[in-house]
């Protein structure tokens, strides 16, 4: 019996990689499921230049230019581009305490502009084979500016006295990402071997100023109610990674196995000072030294299979994670955790016909903590409201079961139960001289009941809707005895429609509107909100030229007004971002072959990458 290079080469690959696998529900990346394109032999390229401008309260621009390039066995993608943007919000914070109100108002105004680079080498090594040089970074500018305004009132809510003051943050973030591909194909479609390492940094440098006092209600300042804060310091983060993937079939049965080794190193090192008789002094025990470090070890099996009317999908991942490091504040204390997460997944369809079919899907996913969540510094907001984050976080875990009807090709219902254990957030608490601290930690059970019901339409020829309507019940509960537990019912609907304007369907547009009666966000009921959103492009020159037009939150609806009860004080919030409100008008123009179409890899660092 004579097997070909691949057939032997496959065999190997399974025999020494099935010593380490499990099953998972991870799918690979957007790298490893989509065959990467081989290069035309002849030189080809495409140029397209694209730039926007925004405008709400203030305005914003992003310019960008991007080229593809292939000859022979190599491709190249590479863009460069420059944003400058500015946005402004405001914010009410309303807190009842039993002997004194605080009735807050703020605005703030910030500014970021920056620089983007990438490029995406691909060179052909055989017709099977080829290797992948990914870059991309980014430079970023930003400055913050927030002023408040605290009114005091006393327990007879007369006017008691009122708190003026200002926060500034400036910080330069730096981020650069390196991913190196390897990838073989086999004979068969779908049927390759990938090998991947990905390197991320990201640094930030950063100094904020918080000023403020009290005056009495004849506007003079009074004795002792000075507030300065200032502080400032580096966060480094560096997250290397390697991993590998095998996607294969035996008997017709189509299985990814892969294994995945992730190393996270996160460093924070802040200078605290505070004002004290005219004088800023250094405060030890609020100027943290940290270093957090994740070792995670990864398996996975996935498999597929068709039979008859039914289709199967399962797999199971095992993931290994160990963290230390060390926080060195007013004391020393060690960073040291270590847990195995089991993370199945089951999806199961039954065809009834052609146009009919039931979908049952279940999957556990691991939630690991954002980094800003992890910086143990103390972020001042003013005299009476701050923040620490918490370098001793668990995991949460989410468990997602749905249940889908779907008829007609065009009418869907949807049943899910969401549940997430030892959820992630800023738990607050008030001290004794009527501050608002929040804390992260791991404090929340959150529990999501919905049942949805989807359709797609065509009023005319040129336009086609879509709408959901969906309701919901949610019931989270606090494992602190601080906050009861709280639950809401609530509904949301949504109809999206694209349409063209003219015969040459040079001229689109969509239409998009959401409305929702309530939501539960943690332990804070928020109001009802809603959104109108409008979009239009207009295409010439044989579609070389592209004008877009979009006007987010028509209406304005875009405010958030919520309310908490903790420790038996209520709370009240209103939000308002004019960024979502706002028009944008975009040109893209781009020569050369359009045949040559580029979409932007996702390294296998991405999920780090996001938090």
């Amino acid at each position: 019996m004579q097997y070909n290079l691949s057939q032997i080469l496959k065999a190997t690959l399974f025999i020494l990689m099935s010593h380490f696998y499990g099953f998972s529900q991870i799918q690979p990346t957007d790298t490893l499921r989509n065959k990467i394109k081989v290069p035309e032999k002849e030189e080809n390229f495409n140029i397209g230049f694209n730039s926007q401008y925004k405008q709400n309260r203030f305005s914003g621009y992003v310019n960008s230019l991007n080229l593809v390039y292939n000859y022979k066995k190599w491709s190249l993608n590479t863009g460069v581009g420059y944003n400058d943007n500015k946005g402004y919000s405001e914010s009410d914070v309303n807190t009842y305490f039993t002997a004194k109100n605080y009735l807050g108002k703020g605005e703030s105004k910030n500014k970021n502009s920056g620089f983007t680079s990438y490029f995406n080498v691909q060179y052909l090594i055989t017709d099977k084979s080829r290797i992948n040089l990914f870059y991309k970074g980014d430079i970023t500018d930003n400055s913050f500016r927030a002023d408040n305004g605290i009114y005091i009132d006393d327990i007879n809510t007369q006017a008691d006295s009122e708190y003026k003051g200002f926060r500034v943050l400036n910080s330069d973030i730096d981020r650069h990402a390196v991913n190196a591909l390897f990838r073989h194909d086999f004979n068969k479609p779908n049927e390759y071997f990938t090998l991947e390492a990905d390197w991320l940094k990201k640094r930030i440098d950063f100094h904020q100023n918080t000023y403020g006092f009290e005056y009495d209600m004849a506007d003079q300042p009074i004795s002792g109610t000075e507030f300065g804060v200032r502080h400032g310091g580096v966060t480094d983060l560096d997250v290397y990674t390697l991993s590998t993937s095998l996607n294969s079939s035996f008997n017709g049965i189509e299985y990814t196995m892969g294994a995945n080794w992730t190393y996270i190193n996160f460093d924070c090192d802040i200078d605290f000072y505070q004002k004290n008789n005219s004088q800023y002094e250094y405060v030890q025990s609020l100027s943290p030294l940290s270093s957090y470090k994740e070792n995670r070890q990864t398996v996975f099996f996935d498999l597929k299979k068709k039979i008859n009317k039914w289709d199967f999908k399962g797999g199971i991942k095992l993931e290994n994670t160990i963290t230390s490091g060390f926080l060195l504040d007013s004391g020393f204390r060690k960073i040291k955790n270590e847990y195995l997460s089991f993370l199945p997944s089951l999806g199961i369809t039954y065809n009834v016909n052609a146009t009919d079919k039931f979908l049952f899907t279940y999957m556990r996913t691991i939630n690991r903590p954002q980094f800003r969540f992890l910086n143990p510094t103390l972020g001042i907001y003013h005299a009476y409201e701050n923040y620490l984050g918490n370098p001793f976080l668990n995991p949460s875990f989410t468990t997602d079961v749905s249940l889908k009807y779907a008829f007609k090709s065009k009418y869907s219902l949807d049943f899910q139960y969401l549940k997430t254990n030892d959820y992630i957030w800023a738990l607050t608490s008030y001290t004794s001289d009527n501050v608002v601290s929040h804390i992260i930690k791991n404090y929340l059970d959150l529990n999501t009941y919905q049942l949805s019901a989807n359709t797609k339409f065509k009023w005319v020829d040129i336009s086609e809707s879509r709408i959901t309507l969906r309701g919901f019940y949610k019931f989270n509960n606090p494992q602190v005895n601080t906050i009861k537990d709280v639950e809401t019912t609530g509904w949301f609907i949504m109809l999206n429609n694209d349409f063209y304007l003219n015969k040459l369907k040079t001229l689109s547009g969509n239409l998009n509107f959401w409305y929702m009666s309530k939501d539960l966000q943690q332990e804070a009921i928020v109001d009802h909100q809603a959104s109108l959103d409008l979009w239009l492009n207009y295409s010439i020159l044989k579609d070389n030229l592209k004008f877009s037009f979009a006007i987010n939150d028509v209406l304005g609806t875009m405010q958030e007004t919520k309310r908490t009860t903790i420790e038996g004080i209520n709370q009240y919030y209103r939000n308002y971002w004019e960024q979502p409100r706002n028009f944008k008008v975009s040109l893209l123009y781009k020569f050369g072959n359009k045949k040559l179409v580029y979409t932007e890899r996702n390294s296998s660092n991405t999920a780090d990458y996001r938090r």
